[in-house]
């Protein structure tokens, strides 16, 4: 006959303490709890690749909103999450030119503006339902359009690591020989 141990306990009323905490005066966390996807994550950071004859560099940082569930969702029930666009090194651009930031899906069939990167090389923006994504920075002619794509030149670029998985059903191992 097995017997049923009691869930409560000082593992079960940990959640408990840390809930109530905030509220009760003169009670401290021991050690602040630390946020998912902070900088220097690897999980949740990549690198962008500069074009040819450009000596940038650049990194972006996708960090996780917190949220009392854990995850955070909008209104529709999409993922949402805050990227950080660092970017060092840039030439300056004509006086009517920008960089701008662009974010698309690995295969170019969704492609939207983020934005245009400051004066120190930096842009945030949140991004809702956005799983395999590619960033690009171009040089563009002037501030882009709503919806419209890219038409300068490609100044740097580079995927999350979930895009730069493929599917294995495209593989030649899984192709059928012909007799």
């Amino acid at each position: 006959m097995r017997r049923s141990t009691p869930v409560a306990g000082w593992a079960a009323t940990g959640w408990l303490a840390a809930a109530l905490a905030p509220l009760v005066p003169g009670v401290a966390y021991a050690q602040a709890p630390r946020s998912i996807g902070e900088v220097g994550d690897p999980q949740r950071t990549f690198a962008l690749t500069a074009s040819r004859g450009v000596e940038a560099t650049g990194r972006v940082t996708l960090r996780q909103i917190w949220s009392p569930f854990g995850v955070s969702v909008g209104p529709d029930g999409h993922v949402e999450q805050d990227l950080v666009l660092t970017v060092d090194g840039l030439r300056p651009v004509g006086q009517d030119s920008v960089y701008v930031a662009w974010l698309s899906t690995p295969d170019l069939s969704r492609v939207e503006p983020l934005g245009v990167l400051g004066p120190a090389g930096t842009l945030e923006g949140r991004l809702t339902d956005w799983s395999k994504l590619m960033v690009v920075v171009t040089a563009e002619a002037s501030r882009p359009p709503s919806g419209a794509r890219w038409s300068g030149a490609i100044v740097l670029n580079g995927r999350t690591r979930s895009a730069l998985m493929a599917p294995l059903w495209g593989h030649s191992i899984f192709r059928r020989i012909k007799s």
